[in-house]
């Protein structure tokens, strides 16, 4: 195995892990806003 399959793996692995937690992130926040007035989140 040489270093540039080594660091295309590595990259496309960063990129799939800030993809989901960006978009877990949002989603979070999204549910929160749209769910104020049913329950009381202290955050």
């Amino acid at each position: 195995m040489d270093f540039s399959l080594l660091y295309t793996i590595i990259g496309f692995g960063l990129a799939a892990y800030s993809v989901i937690g960006n978009d877990s992130i949002q989603t979070l926040g999204t549910f929160l806003a749209s769910n104020k007035e049913r329950f009381k989140w202290y955050t």
